[in-house]
């Protein structure tokens, strides 16, 4: 690693936190979606030009992991496999090594074996000339340890078997003055045997011998301490255990007996990170409600950003500020990037579908009309189109564009929309989206490179607001010309 990132500890444990308890924060939405978060390097830090940065992030994707992808600035920077075929969570360590001086946007997105990718993991950190050597005073006086000379470091707090606070503190120290190491590494887990260490963290340096790190309450921990330098760790120390107290969430009262409540740690993580914000990946519609059914009431030009402060029960329609004017709208989610997908975002329902106009009968002064009872709701969705053409298979002729057609559908609510989703093989078994359309017909005219193997798929929804399944996923061919 690099001993010139400057710490933003409090960022980290934001981050790191809110991922962990993802689960518990959010009730389990957009659980279906790949996942991935960046551990390293920290939001904001500072890293010296010339010097290599190893990237370490963690994924999820519960169809397996195809592919983790590091884009630098927007462009992709280097794409890595999981250590194991089809794994659905892994770590990965990607290095960038910066040339110029400058901010930079680190983005990491992971694709799972269905070409499903999950919204961007994104960072920022700043680049700057190498930091001046220490004054001989403040130098140390001892070198690198060499990989055979480390020994275990010493854990000094907290005592053995201690009942902490959240945020405990932990603190070590490393016995040898003839020599110290790179870093430490810092092994936390629920058990013994430390078969999941997720609660640890790593030093970026050999000073750092105490941390404050947050952790779950309520709950009892096993940790230890390993010395590291590059490639190799030494001995672990002993082991000790401590418990995190479940203490209650503090309640003020005012006199006149509203309770005001202090803000827990998680409460604070979200108000600083949250609501999340949508960016347009194409000029895309607002509408009215989560369907093309519902008339257009506002729109975003590609890459304009707007506040998210809602969605729908399966996230596939966003609610965001109507740009430009007061009130919200709603986008579909395959036409917008949402950072951070972190947040615990609320489910809006549905609004009524606008009336059609219907004529008024004319009423004779000696009929009672009796007014019949509403229909019921339809809730089945219409069946799943399927692609048509081009046939599964092709190899088709140099061209910008192509015509994608799939049958119709018929459903007793009508049927308001088709979505079509394009994706692009970027290697073996790898495939990245190449953009989603939706049309009232059943064919789209969709833009593509030759030279490039595509795969596509569709789905309707009816007057109801039902979506049917995907379809089954037709690929076809471009030949270079």
């Amino acid at each position: 690693m690099n001993n010139h990132f400057i710490l933003r500890r409090s960022l980290l444990a934001v981050f790191l936190l809110v991922l962990a308890f993802g689960a518990l924060s959010c009730s389990g939405e957009l659980a279906g979606r790949p996942r991935v978060w960046i551990d390293f390097p920290r939001d904001g830090a500072s890293v010296s030009i010339g010097e290599t940065i190893t990237v370490t992030s963690h994924a999820f994707a519960r169809e397996g992991i195809a592919e983790v992808v590091l884009s630098v600035n927007g462009e992709a920077y280097r794409r890595d496999a999981p250590a194991e075929a089809g794994a659905d969570f892994t770590e990965v360590a990607q290095e960038w090594f910066p040339t110029e001086e400058g901010f930079y946007t680190l983005q990491v997105r992971v694709y799972d074996t269905l070409g499903e990718s999950s919204n961007p993991a994104t960072i920022t950190v700043e680049v700057g000339a190498p930091l001046a050597v220490l004054p001989p005073e403040e130098a140390e006086e001892s070198e690198q340890c060499a990989a055979d000379e480390l020994v275990a470091p010493a854990l000094v707090s907290p005592a053995d078997g201690a009942t902490l606070p959240p945020d405990p503190l932990l603190e070590w120290s490393y016995p040898d003055g003839s020599c110290h190491p790179y870093s430490y590494t810092i092994d936390i887990s629920e058990d013994s045997s430390f078969a999941d260490i997720r609660w640890g963290f790593a030093t970026l340096n050999h000073l750092e011998t105490s941390r404050t790190w947050p952790l779950p309450a309520g709950a009892c921990y096993y940790w230890r301490a390993r010395a590291y330098v590059p490639d190799t760790h030494g001995p672990e120390s002993k082991i000790r255990t401590f418990c995190i107290d479940d203490s209650t969430v503090p309640v003020t009262v005012t006199p006149s007996l509203t309770p005001s409540l202090t803000l827990t740690f998680f409460e604070q993580v979200e108000e600083a990170t949250c609501p999340p914000t949508a960016t347009a990946l194409q000029n895309s519609n607002c509408r009215s409600g989560p369907g093309i059914a519902y008339p257009v009431s506002g729109s975003l030009s590609e890459g304009q950003s707007s506040t998210v402060v809602g969605r729908n029960a399966d996230s596939s329609w966003w609610v965001i500020e109507r740009p430009g004017s007061s009130g919200t709208c709603w986008v579909w989610s395959d036409l917008v990037q949402v950072v951070p997908d972190t947040c615990n975002v609320k489910v809006h329902q549905a609004p009524p579908l606008p009336p059609t106009d219907t004529p008024t009968p004319t009423i004779t002064p000696t009929i009672t009309l009796t007014t019949p009872p509403p229909p019921a709701a339809d809730t089945t969705p219409p069946p799943t189109p399927a692609p048509q053409k081009p046939v599964n298979g092709a190899e088709l002729s140099c061209s910008v564009s192509v015509t994608l057609a799939w049958s119709a559908v018929s459903d007793k609510s009508d049927i308001a929309a088709y979505y079509v989703k394009l994706e692009k093989q970027i290697s073996a078994g790898n495939w990245q989206s190449a953009g989603g359309n939706t049309s009232s017909t059943t064919q789209i005219d969709a833009p593509v490179d030759c030279g490039i193997v595509y795969r596509w798929m569709v789905r309707a929804e009816d007057g109801a607001g039902n979506f049917s399944d995907w379809s089954g996923s037709s690929q076809f061919g471009v030949k270079l010309p």
